[in-house]
């Protein structure tokens, strides 16, 4: 990109969010035409929850492999998935993952919305669909409730990655929040990643993702569409944390967390591109999809035996 073009977006992508701004500011942080049901949510505060958030489709596509990771890197986990626009079969698989890992505490919110409504209130992109951009907002308007409900710290996760490490040790005592910042890029909703985002259940925690929330009500009451706005607010979020708190609390998340390119000593892969539809990728995939399938058949056996 040319110094001239450079500029010229530079310039343009920062009036758009000054006029975002002025057009929001005296908006009431609140989505009343979306209609939710949350149900399911018990048990004793452990130290940290995994949040993920999903469709029917997606939930079918990454669920297996993205729950039988966790299990398998995590003792005793807990796991909790906002779902959009649920069917009987996706409800159904999410009480497989309960049934074929009895160490997994397990609970679920359930969603429903509308794209048609989003898009006739302002067509989408080419990068992302309004249906995308709604589930990778509102996730966090989802994870703030399910934050305060169960008063453990989260790790607020896409579906689509596996886990790699002994994550539980990563985040911990003296972490507030963290997120990976990736500063040098021009485009301001990529100036963090909104895929891997930890929340503890503390004062500074808990003020990063109300931080997060309100920018994102008051972008969804808009209603004007804006490409990975859910990674714009994060960044909002951390400049308010360093002016106020000078970042007290933050931990910065880095490719030694986070791995693009499937690299082994990650502690979560997350492929992008062309390696998300790579054959290694669908291999981890197919893996754990044949792991859950063959618990779900032995625990089946077993119920038909007692």
């Amino acid at each position: 990109m040319s110094f001239r073009k450079s500029l010229d977006y530079y310039l343009l992508q920062h009036w758009r969010a000054a006029r975002l701004e002025l057009a929001t500011a005296r908006l009431v942080p609140r989505i009343s035409a979306i209609t939710s049901s949350r149900t399911g949510i018990r048990g004793r505060p452990q130290p940290m929850t995994v949040f993920t958030a999903a469709d029917a489709k997606y939930l079918a596509k990454y669920g297996a492999a993205f729950v039988g990771s966790l299990v398998k890197y995590v003792f005793a986990p807990r796991l909790h998935v906002h779902l959009y626009n649920p069917t009987p079969s996706s409800i159904a698989l999410l009480q497989s993952f309960g049934s074929a890992y009895p160490t997994l505490s397990l609970t679920w919110t359930t969603e429903n919305f509308s794209a048609r409504l989003m898009e006739q209130r302002s067509g989408s992109g080419p990068k992302q669909s309004w249906k995308s951009l709604y589930i990778c907002c509102s996730r966090f308007l989802a994870a703030r409730s399910v934050h305060n409900a169960l008063g453990t710290a989260l790790l607020i996760v896409d579906i689509d990655l596996i886990f790699n490490g002994a994550i539980a040790n990563r985040f911990g005592a003296g972490i507030d929040y963290a997120v990976m910042r990736r500063p040098h890029e021009h485009n301001l909703c990529k100036r963090t990643l909104g895929g891997v985002v930890y929340a503890a259940f503390t004062p500074l925690g808990r003020m990063f993702l109300r931080e997060t929330q309100e920018r994102i009500e008051r972008f969804l009451a808009a209603g004007r569409y804006w490409f990975a706005f859910d990674q714009y607010a994060l960044h909002l979020a951390l400049r308010h944390m360093a002016k106020v708190e000078h970042l007290k609390g933050f931990s910065e998340i880095t490719k030694k967390d986070v791995s693009f390119d499937l690299a082994p000593e990650a502690l979560i892969l997350y492929p992008k591109g062309e390696i998300k539809h790579s054959h290694e990728f669908a291999l981890l995939v197919s893996k754990f999809d044949a792991a859950l399938a063959s618990k779900n058949h032995f625990r089946r056996i077993e119920h038909q035996v007692a």
